[in-house]
């Protein structure tokens, strides 16, 4: 879950810090926006690894999704989301891994979007309790499936209309 004691910067509409933060959890004031990470996991075989909402959470309980969360106050977007598959899937990359997918602004909510190719098995998934609940990998068409059958949570492809191109090309 959440720490309570995370604070996360508020941004303007486009995209520029404001000085102001909120508690994690917190509702995102009228005006303001957060700032939002996504990395997409893709092993040799060009499957995608994806992690099931825990029950418990308020926002898509129970759907699945690729990992992502909220930059820490003062975080940089690539820091974060290293930091957030670590967090949520036990899964160590670098910086330098990343591939940049593109960036989107959806109502209160400004991301930036990554991939990174790295061989993965299951079993070395460490789900983080009160996060996520159960991991699978799946083709791009089981994927598309996923989202046609509302088994995704809604973020993940409301997201990538930013970037859907790129996110395609990487399975060319």
């Amino acid at each position: 879950m959440q720490a309570k004691q995370e604070k996360w910067d508020l941004y303007d509409q486009q995209g520029r810090k404001t000085g102001k933060t909120i508690q994690a959890g917190e509702n995102v004031p009228y005006g303001y926006c957060l700032y939002c990470v996504g990395i997409w996991v893709i092993d040799s075989e060009k499957k995608i690894l994806l992690t099931k909402r825990s029950s418990q959470k308020r926002y898509a309980p129970g759907k699945w999704e690729n990992t992502g969360g909220h930059m820490i106050s003062g975080e940089t977007s690539r820091h974060a989301i290293v930091r957030e598959l670590k967090e949520e899937t036990g899964i160590q990359i670098e910086e330098d891994e990343l591939i940049e997918l593109g960036d989107n602004h959806i109502g209160q909510f400004l991301g930036d979007n990554y991939a990174v190719f790295k061989d993965v098995a299951l079993d070395e998934v460490h789900l983080e309790e009160g996060e996520t609940e159960d991991v699978i990998k799946v083709t791009l068409l089981q994927l598309e499936e996923m989202a046609e059958k509302k088994m995704l949570s809604p973020a993940v492809w409301d997201h990538m209309a930013g970037y859907k191109d790129e996110f395609y090309r990487l399975f060319d």
